[in-house]
């Protein structure tokens, strides 16, 4: 039967392409490619498909391609399944410039040859152990040359793989699907070899991809009340992410920053052409205009140099600037397919220019922008805000949101609450952080407190304390409190941060019968003068829930 199948094979490739093809082979796959088999760019415009690789589900082809068994290899905790996604491998495959000058692209391929082949570095892995299927030529995992292969196939179009003899090593054609009813082979798998016969097989030629942990990118918000812990969050989020000692006080070449702001544009953010002074050959001043580029263009350009490592885009403040306009075509690159990466490509002149002439020495060509499965897109938004721009619900839908908790509590590595300076007023020590707990209970309690929402909340890190000594709490002797290092310079910042947010932003926004200063106090500047004397300036109404709550612990105990 192979033989049969073969004589078919080499008569539709010599026909098509003008290639005489050998008896140098031991196995064939031939398969009609369904819509998900093919790139995004050549799919219709009705598509809904994220696949980003040729699936092969017929179990007689999964004998061409080589497998990696590792039982007993590993730690059991990893299973046989999750370590064929921990590693990657990689076959050759030989593309025919004859074969590809038959196919009549669309659009521009760039492929070099070497007397008219290119070998191509084609991943194969294999999924889905409750319905087994090999994917073959995944975009993130196989070289740049087999993607430029693929742009050439097309729905209902045949892909015809040939295994060459004893050797991991392949040749791979495209048969049109014009061409079809010369071919009349469709899912035909066929070996020439016996099942008893053995066939030792070089191992030098397999290319084996180490995956560590696959890289899958993805847009996230982080959005909560004021010092919420929004960017000691984020660190958290990159350390788990791909670079496990990020430390935000750093600079890192693989974290990108930037804070939008109501000015923010869309040249800010990708770039635009700037006048530039420079020298003739003459030393004489000339000034030409040079595309300039901005944090997105510099992020992208990072991730698709570094593609087997995360980058990140941090944007802070996003509520602050108005999205949509500093996004502008970019909008359409934050939906992504199941592997991370961009499911819709655009044309961007600047930007396509930019990334050519970078990466041209490197034999890299760029022919659409797209978001890379490496690439991901932080942003924060502080729920507090006002006068500040809304998100549509289009580019919400892009992001995943992480609400952050008013009440959480970040801990050190000995499970200590961090930035937890502990003060006293009038007669009474508070820690900050049972302090703001009670607060954001006074502010959202609609029997006995201000009835607002929890927007209006403190998180942990409103105010960054400095130098803050541990082992103190609220039950620590005033002598001891008051005399800790820093203790002046950290009363002070509840002094100018804390006062003026809760009697402008919390206070004036209540209509409550419960208030929150003592009734006596009646401007800002005389809370200000008793709180530099350490005077109470805290109602008997919200004071009632620290001693409620002594009373409770003094019950427990």
């Amino acid at each position: 039967m192979f033989e049969e199948v073969f004589k078919k094979i080499k008569e539709i490739i010599k026909k098509t392409s003008d290639i005489e093809l050998s008896n140098k082979y031991d196995a064939l796959f031939v398969q009609k490619l369904a819509e998900s088999n093919i790139l995004n760019e050549n799919r219709g415009d009705s598509s809904k498909s994220k696949q980003s690789h040729i699936a092969i589900t017929q179990k007689k082809a999964f004998d061409i391609f080589p497998k990696i068994e590792i039982e007993n290899y590993v730690n059991e905790e990893f299973s046989i399944e999750a370590m064929k996604s921990f590693y990657i491998l990689r076959v050759p495959m030989k593309i025919y410039e004859k074969n590809i000058n038959y196919s009549n692209p669309t659009s521009q391929i760039d492929l070099k040859y070497n007397n008219g082949i290119t070998i191509s570095k084609v991943s194969i892995k294999y999924s889905r152990p409750n319905s087994p299927q090999l994917e073959l030529g995944n975009t993130t995992q196989s070289d740049n040359s087999f993607k430029e292969f693929r742009k050439c196939l097309y729905e209902s179009d045949f892909i015809v793989i040939l295994k060459i003899k004893e050797k991991i090593e392949y040749d791979i054609f495209i048969v049109k699907k014009d061409d079809s009813e010369y071919f009349n082979l469709n899912n035909v798998v066929e070996y020439m070899t016996k099942r008893n016969a053995k066939n030792f097989v070089d191992i030098d030629n397999v290319l084996i991809s180490k995956d560590g942990k696959r890289i899958f990118a993805e847009n996230r918000l982080f959005y909560g009340a004021p010092g919420t812990g929004k960017s000691f969050n984020i660190q958290n989020y990159i350390r788990k992410n791909g670079i496990p000692d990020y430390n935000h006080k750093i600079d890192h070449p693989n974290v990108f920053r930037t804070t939008l702001h109501p000015e923010s544009s869309y040249h800010d953010f990708v770039g635009q052409i700037m006048p530039v002074v420079t020298k003739d050959k003459g030393d004489n001043d000339i000034i030409k205009y040079d595309f300039k580029p901005q944090v997105f263009t510099l992020a992208l350009e990072r991730a698709l140099e570094k593609n087997d490592e995360p980058i990140f885009l941090i944007l802070e403040e996003m509520s602050r600037a108005n999205v949509a306009a500093v996004f502008g075509d970019i909008f359409q690159l934050l939906d992504r397919d199941e592997d991370g990466r961009s499911e819709y490509l655009i044309d961007n002149e600047l930007i396509h220019k930019h990334l050519n002439e970078k990466f041209n020495e490197k034999g890299i060509s760029i022919s659409k922008i797209f978001i890379p499965s490496n690439l991901f897109i932080i942003g924060t938004v502080n729920t507090s805000d006002q006068n500040v721009f809304v998100m549509d619900t289009a580019f919400k839908r892009r992001f995943e949101f992480e609400y952050l908790d008013a009440n959480y509590v970040a801990k050190d590595e000995n499970e200590n609450p961090l930035n937890n300076f502990v003060f006293s007023i009038g007669n009474m020590s508070f820690s900050w952080i049972n302090f703001i707990h009670n607060l954001n209970d006074f502010i959202v309690d609609d029997q006995n407190g201000l009835e607002l929402s929890e927007d209006k909340q403190l998180g942990q890190f409103f105010i960054k304390f400095s130098d803050i000594e541990s082992g103190l709490s609220e039950f620590s002797l005033s002598s001891e409190i008051e005399t800790q290092n820093n203790y002046e310079v950290n009363y002070n910042k509840l002094k100018s941060k804390l006062l003026q947010y809760l009697w402008n932003d919390i206070r004036g926004a209540s209509y409550s019968d419960k208030s929150l200063f003592d009734n006596k106090i009646k401007s800002f500047g005389e809370l200000y003068k008793k709180f530099e004397n350490k005077e109470q300036v805290f109602s008997n109404d919200f004071l009632e829930k620290f001693r409620i709550e002594e009373f409770e612990n003094e019950k427990q105990n």
